[in-house]
């Protein structure tokens, strides 16, 4: 525990290496590229170094909905995750919700993204990620993370030590600034709430209301979260399995969890020895493309009857050798849909912002962990999530370290965290609202990544705390999505 003045020191050291360029940069707004017209875009110029005012600029792009309430509104900063996830588009998606009326609702894209992108000049991946991958196909991607981080830093050398959340959230004091507010109000989801916890704790005379939906775990940076998502992939999984346990007269998979699991086992070994490829569909069926399926799909109550029925095809196609072009399809964008989301994997800035926490560099490490995951948890990405990134292999130092994070100074916020979160898992809501003093709403049975918006019980919340401070009391939890009747 530091003493007082020692604390005041080291909160004002903070404060200090905090503080962005000088002065108040303004914004010339016109129309976004691909947007309607109720959005307006506009560029900025950030200094590459915060430290160094005068170094070279990077240019972030910025975006805001038009004013719907008068002039003087409260600003409302958005981010969707990534690292690395653009965000200008963002305001347009809650343009009918009650913070529009409220607040000046601003998007961006992060440094690294947009206008300042980290182009690595990678082509994206050319099959699905391989969830019970052979010894050489580990070998193949460990040599493959060394590739990638070799193109990146060839590329980006130069910007990559200044590529950090602590940095981005600078930018955005920057964005604060340039539209005349005295403080920011904040929305983040999954990796955008570690960066809206970056910059309280960086800026927290700036920060006003803030909410978290789907919150990192700020003890699992960022390796840890990667290997939790199969974790939650098979949890996923089972719990999907006793839902069609309950309804084995309509799917006939087994009349436990148990069992429909070994009936699923036993098509997995089935299309490991033969394949259905379909003429016409993206990708050949087999077991590695019904460990993604099975991974992937489960977590959304919603889509459960489809995805069953849809398996329960794939079950007779096994034995008959025939299935249907538009089950092939389905399948094939459910597939389609894990793909896109991993190319973010292989972006400059996820490649880089990532490798601000230290990784271990021993391959040894990884080649176990994903030997352990092929076994335990081979669902969804399966092993690819125990694998070495290009942090393993890192090859430039960081600017700074990374920002501790606390809440000193302003009002206790708001994290939203769903149980069987598919991507950043339960635990991270605890964690985050502990370490920073904030309110925690549980979404019971949700399988669902970012609540906002889709989540009547939740958006309620989240609008009443923003919109009139009023946070909801200790323990409240929101239903998620019902499940469906077959």
């Amino acid at each position: 525990m530091l003493k007082r003045s020692t604390a005041l020191v080291v909160a004002t050291m903070i404060a200090f290496t905090a503080t962005p360029a000088v002065g108040s940069p303004t914004l010339a707004w016109g129309t976004c590229t691909g947007l309607p017209a109720e959005v307006e875009c506009a560029k900025l110029d950030v200094p590459l170094d915060h430290r160094d005012p005068a170094s070279r600029k990077l240019t972030i792009d910025v975006s805001r909905l038009k004013a719907t309430a008068g002039s003087g509104r409260e600003l409302l900063l958005l981010n969707p995750g990534g690292p690395g996830g653009e965000g200008v588009g963002l305001p347009l998606a809650f343009k009918d919700n009650a913070i529009a009326a409220k607040f000046e609702v601003v998007g961006f894209n992060p440094r690294g993204t947009g206008s300042s992108l980290l182009d690595c000049g990678l082509p994206p991946e050319a099959g699905l990620p391989v969830t019970r991958p052979t010894e050489q196909q580990i070998r193949d991607h460990t040599a493959d993370a060394q590739r990638r981080e070799r193109a990146c830093q060839q590329a980006g050398a130069a910007i990559r030590p200044h590529l950090s959340t602590a940095n981005t959230a600078r930018d955005m004091d920057v964005i604060r600034s340039a539209l005349g507010g005295k403080r920011i109000n904040y929305l983040g989801f999954s990796y955008g709430t570690y960066l809206g916890a970056v910059y309280g704790s960086l800026f927290p005379h700036r920060m006003n209301r803030s909410v978290f939906d789907s919150s990192m775990n700020p003890e699992w940076l960022y390796y840890e979260q990667a290997k939790q998502q199969a974790v939650s992939a098979r949890q996923n999984y089972r719990t999907w399995s006793g839902w069609v346990a309950e309804h084995h007269a309509h799917y006939g998979f087994g009349r436990t969890a148990a069992e429909v699991q070994a009936t699923l086992d036993a098509l997995g070994r089935a299309l490991a020895a033969k394949p259905l490829v379909v003429q016409g569909a993206p990708y050949p069926i087999d077991r590695n493309a019904l460990d993604i399926v099975l991974g992937s799909q489960t977590p959304g109550r919603a889509g459960w009857a489809s995805l069953t029925a849809a398996v329960k095809k794939v079950r007779e196609a096994s034995a008959t050798g025939t299935l249907d072009l538009d089950t092939a399809k389905a399948l094939g964008a459910m597939l389609n849909d894990l793909k896109l989301g991993l190319e973010l994997l292989h972006s400059g800035s996820f490649a880089t912002v990532t490798c601000e926490a230290a990784w271990s560099r021993d391959t040894r490490l990884y080649a176990s962990e994903m030997r352990r995951f092929a076994t335990e948890y081979p669902f969804g990405r399966g092993a690819h999530a125990a694998a070495a990134s290009e942090c393993a292999f890192r090859s430039f130092t960081p600017a700074e370290p990374m920002v501790p994070l606390r809440r000193i100074g302003y009002p206790a916020g708001l994290v939203v965290q769903g149980d069987h979160d598919p991507v950043t898992g339960y635990a991270g809501g605890p964690v985050m609202a502990s370490k920073m003093g904030y309110r925690l709403v549980s979404v019971v049975d949700s399988g669902v990544h970012g609540h906002y918006g889709r989540n009547a019980c939740v958006t309620k919340a989240i609008d009443s705390y923003l919109i009139d401070g009023v946070l909801p009391a200790r323990g409240t939890t929101c239903a998620g999505d019902p499940r469906p009747t077959p």
